[in-house]
């Protein structure tokens, strides 16, 4: 998986789904913290208790209960809730008071028992790993949560050890570093995970575009028109509302090919092909390639009377784009032949297709550039 480029960085969509991810990441790890935070108090408690480090006066439950009460809330509700655009800041807010609990919890066990330095410092240090995995892409929540654990428990180390400065400021600036550089290395990686995601859901888009679109044409292809014709005859079962559709064929366009050429016959297919994506004006309506030279339209909730309209304004549009054809025998431009039907319950989609195919062959019958309409 490569890394993300400064092209990536461009991406309107790497930009918005990084913050997404980023977002939900966040959400998930201050639960998965929260969590692990209970676990990690009732350790701590229990070895307290079982051990009789210190006494049990009213303080040290004071400093249990509120840690116990917000750990166990974030771990409840936290990572369930959408991500919104305040969700950042409620979840600073909530670390913050994580965070001032287990302070207030630490410096209470410090109070009573001082000689625990040592186990208070693993457990700062532990703290300060979960908050790490948790919170790794979102640098100010990092910082927000990390720095007053690793200012508070150097603190106390100084006050414990005011002779020797050197360790406490030491282990401060090193926890520092292996912070900041540790935040990047995980974010760095982070991105890239995310810049693959971006790149595969595109590729699949461009995948199902292919699927779907014709190449040349960029209307819909075959099986799109199959999958859409099925879903509209299912609409007009439920809803009882008519459903029409259209064939088109040009007239004569293997002699277009023939003697202008196949790129002219493509440069024909385009066009066409443009103003039909043009009459399928309506949300529902849709354009497709049938294949080689004929044309679909489907028009839902369109009676046969708003289809003729249409295949009408096709051959208006039609005889307006004057494209070239020297070699047809009913005019010297392209034309088009079209037949249309609607849609009668009991009929499935390759019934309406092979109906409208015969008032297509209909209408080429009868001399070509005409509309043949099913009674």
């Amino acid at each position: 998986m490569r890394a993300p480029t400064a092209m990536d960085q461009d991406i309107p969509e790497f930009k918005s789904q990084l913050r997404l991810e980023s977002a939900l990441y966040v959400q998930n790890g201050l639960q998965w913290v929260s969590a692990a935070s209970l676990l990690l108090l009732a350790a701590i408690t229990l070895n307290w208790r079982l051990n009789e480090i210190g006494p049990a006066d009213w303080g040290f439950f004071m400093a249990v209960l509120p840690l116990a009460f917000i750990c166990l809330l974030g771990a409840m509700f936290l990572g369930h809730g959408a991500v919104h655009p305040y969700s950042r800041w409620l979840l600073l807010v909530f670390l913050m008071l994580l965070v001032w609990c287990w302070l207030l919890f630490i410096a209470e066990l410090l109070q009573v028992a001082p000689q625990s330095i040592a186990a208070m410092e693993a457990v700062a240090d532990i703290l300060v790993l979960l908050l790490m995995m948790g919170l790794f892409p979102d640098a100010l929540m990092i910082a927000a949560g990390q720095v007053p654990l690793v200012c508070f428990i150097c603190l106390s180390r100084y006050q414990s050890m005011p002779e020797n400065l050197a360790f406490p400021l030491s282990k401060f600036i090193c926890l520092l570093v292996i912070i900041a550089v540790g935040q990047q290395v995980l974010f760095s990686w982070f991105s890239r995970a995310i810049a693959g995601s971006v790149e595969k859901q595109k590729l699949l888009k461009q995948f199902r575009r292919l699927a779907l679109v014709d190449g040349l044409t960029n209307l819909s292809n075959r099986r799109h028109l199959d999958e859409l014709l099925k879903q509209e005859i299912r609409a007009a079962q439920r809803n009882g509302r008519p459903l029409c559709l259209l064939l088109l064929d040009i007239d004569y366009f293997k002699r277009l090919n023939d003697s202008l050429g196949h790129q002219a016959g493509d440069d024909c297919l385009v066009q066409v092909a443009a103003l039909l994506s043009d009459a399928a004006c309506r949300p529902r309506d849709l354009a497709a390639r049938y294949g080689g030279e004929e044309f679909v339209l489907l028009l839902p909730e369109t009676p046969l009377e708003g289809a003729l309209a249409k295949a009408q304004s096709v051959a208006a549009l039609l005889h307006q784009r004057n494209i070239s054809h020297p070699d047809s025998p009913i005019a010297d431009r392209v034309t088009a032949s079209q037949g249309i039907c609607q849609w009668q319950p009991g009929m499935d989609a390759d019934a309406l297709l092979q109906s409208c195919d015969r008032r297509l062959y209909r209408a080429k019958g009868q001399g070509r550039n005409c509309i043949i309409v099913s009674g």
